[in-house]
Protein backbone atom coordinates (compact mmCIF):
# COMPACT_ATOMS: atom_id res chain seq x y z
CA UNK A 1 0.00 0.00 0.00
CA UNK A 2 1.19 3.40 -0.90
CA UNK A 3 0.63 6.50 0.62
CA UNK A 4 -0.06 9.75 -1.88
CA UNK A 5 -1.18 13.70 -0.99
CA UNK A 6 -3.41 15.98 -2.39
CA UNK A 7 -1.82 19.49 -3.40
CA UNK A 8 -3.42 22.72 -3.23
CA UNK A 9 -4.84 22.05 -7.14
CA UNK A 10 -6.85 19.03 -5.55
CA UNK A 11 -4.24 16.87 -7.33
CA UNK A 12 -3.18 13.57 -6.26
CA UNK A 13 0.54 12.61 -7.54
CA UNK A 14 1.33 9.48 -7.82
CA UNK A 15 4.88 7.93 -7.11
CA UNK A 16 7.09 6.75 -10.32
CA UNK A 17 7.38 3.15 -9.48
CA UNK A 18 3.42 2.87 -9.06
CA UNK A 19 2.73 4.25 -12.29
CA UNK A 20 5.27 2.18 -14.11
CA UNK A 21 3.59 -1.02 -12.22
CA UNK A 22 0.24 0.30 -13.39
CA UNK A 23 1.47 0.97 -16.82
CA UNK A 24 0.54 4.36 -16.72
CA UNK A 25 2.02 7.26 -18.29
CA UNK A 26 1.58 11.15 -18.16
CA UNK A 27 -1.67 12.04 -19.71
CA UNK A 28 -2.88 8.50 -19.65
CA UNK A 29 -7.04 8.93 -18.58
CA UNK A 30 -7.33 6.87 -15.65
CA UNK A 31 -10.67 5.10 -14.32
CA UNK A 32 -12.04 5.19 -11.08
CA UNK A 33 -14.85 3.42 -9.40
CA UNK A 34 -16.24 1.33 -6.26
CA UNK A 35 -15.83 -1.95 -5.24
CA UNK A 36 -16.98 -3.56 -1.88
CA UNK A 37 -17.07 0.42 -0.62
CA UNK A 38 -13.35 1.13 -1.41
CA UNK A 39 -12.40 2.83 -4.24
CA UNK A 40 -9.53 1.72 -6.81
CA UNK A 41 -8.11 3.17 -9.50
CA UNK A 42 -7.41 1.35 -12.84
CA UNK A 43 -5.22 2.38 -15.15
CA UNK A 44 -7.85 2.44 -18.33
CA UNK A 45 -11.34 1.74 -18.47
CA UNK A 46 -10.61 -0.17 -21.43
CA UNK A 47 -9.89 -3.53 -20.29
CA UNK A 48 -12.48 -3.73 -17.22
CA UNK A 49 -15.05 -3.31 -20.20
CA UNK A 50 -13.10 -5.78 -22.56
CA UNK A 51 -13.79 -8.02 -19.50
CA UNK A 52 -17.50 -7.40 -19.38
CA UNK A 53 -17.68 -8.00 -22.64
CA UNK A 54 -16.39 -10.98 -22.50
CA UNK A 55 -18.72 -11.71 -19.81
CA UNK A 56 -21.36 -10.98 -21.26
CA UNK A 57 -21.73 -12.91 -24.51
CA UNK A 58 -24.94 -14.32 -25.09
CA UNK A 59 -26.24 -13.07 -22.06
CA UNK A 60 -28.85 -11.22 -24.31
CA UNK A 61 -30.46 -13.90 -25.70
CA UNK A 62 -30.48 -15.82 -22.36
CA UNK A 63 -32.49 -12.92 -20.79
CA UNK A 64 -34.83 -12.72 -23.45
CA UNK A 65 -33.16 -9.15 -24.13
CA UNK A 66 -34.16 -8.71 -28.04
CA UNK A 67 -35.13 -4.93 -29.00
CA UNK A 68 -33.36 -1.76 -27.62
CA UNK A 69 -36.23 -1.09 -25.59
CA UNK A 70 -36.14 -4.36 -23.41
CA UNK A 71 -32.67 -3.54 -22.81
CA UNK A 72 -33.38 -0.09 -21.37
CA UNK A 73 -35.75 -2.09 -19.45
CA UNK A 74 -33.41 -4.29 -17.79
CA UNK A 75 -30.58 -1.70 -17.45
CA UNK A 76 -33.34 0.46 -15.32
CA UNK A 77 -34.05 -2.50 -12.94
CA UNK A 78 -30.80 -3.20 -12.36
CA UNK A 79 -29.70 0.34 -11.43
CA UNK A 80 -32.97 0.36 -9.37
CA UNK A 81 -31.29 -2.75 -7.09
CA UNK A 82 -28.18 -1.31 -7.04
CA UNK A 83 -29.02 1.99 -6.03
CA UNK A 84 -31.23 0.77 -2.77
CA UNK A 85 -27.99 -2.24 -2.54
CA UNK A 86 -25.19 1.12 -1.95
CA UNK A 87 -27.83 2.82 -0.01
CA UNK A 88 -28.22 0.06 2.47
CA UNK A 89 -24.32 0.19 2.44
CA UNK A 90 -23.50 3.29 2.93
Amino acid sequence: MEIVRVNEQCQIVLPLDIMKKMGINKGDPLYLCKKNGMYVLQASAVEPLKELQKHCEGLADELGLKTEDDVIRFSKEIRKKRAKQNANND
